[in-house]
């Protein structure tokens, strides 16, 4: 949903509105990836957690 926002404001010429949300859009990208790596009804790791909760692209 949001990668088809970054395309409007692309086309539009808005490009620090774009760029912005292409992180915002990439750090949902890495979290979900890392929250695929919990099983339902375990406990994930409590490193695992407090790192997830960073906007740093390269921590996560």
């Amino acid at each position: 949903m949001r990668l088809k926002k970054v395309e409007v404001l692309l086309n539009n010429r808005q490009y620090s509105g774009a760029y912005y949300l292409s992180g915002y859009v990439v750090e949902c990208a890495l979290k979900a990836c890392i929250a695929r790596q919990t099983r339902k009804f375990d406990f994930p790791d409590k490193k695992t957690v407090v790192g997830s909760y960073t906007h740093d692209l390269k921590q996560l």
